[in-house]
């Protein structure tokens, strides 16, 4: 009886181990699972946020040559991660699908002053910009990793 009652006692145990042991796997898979969804959506977030920089000019037909400009410097700052490809019709610089993104300050200046915003209104006081560039339509290119590095204006 002895012999039957510590066999017992010892199954007890081995069996409470298993579940013990069962939990903690459970657990752990539990946590990691969930500490990789967050590392994706925090990802995916930074992701979004890098390209919204760029998306707010989707489909703009009134984009400032100073709003390009900022783009050049962002793109700089970034080391050159998105290419700007701006077409520009009157000016000094003019080159068809010209890649303002290594462009000199010499250069980014003569762009400025060459497609200043200008502003006019007639009688019935409707305003009308001139020197403004627009988006060129699907010119945004995305790479594998869902990042932006191109987009395209063209003098309007």
């Amino acid at each position: 009886m002895e012999n039957a009652t510590q066999a017992l006692i010892i199954a007890g145990v081995i069996l409470i181990t298993i579940l013990i042991l069962a939990v903690i796997v459970t657990i752990y898979v539990t946590i990691n699972n969930s500490s990789e969804e967050i590392a994706s959506n925090f990802d995916i977030t930074e992701l979004n946020k890098y390209n919204n920089t760029f998306i707010v000019y989707q489909d703009r037909t009134n984009v400032t040559a100073q709003e390009i400009v900022t783009l050049i410097n962002l793109s700089q700052q970034r080391n050159y991660e998105i290419t700007i490809i701006v077409t520009t019709k009157t000016g000094t610089i003019r080159q068809a699908n010209r890649d303002w993104t290594h462009a000199t300050l010499d250069e980014i200046n003569q762009f400025l002053k060459d497609h200043i915003l200008t502003t006019s209104t007639d009688a019935s006081g409707i305003s009308t910009y001139s020197n403004t560039f627009s988006y060129v339509n699907d010119s945004i290119k995305y790479r594998e990793d869902g990042r932006i590095y191109e987009i395209r204006f063209q003098e309007n």
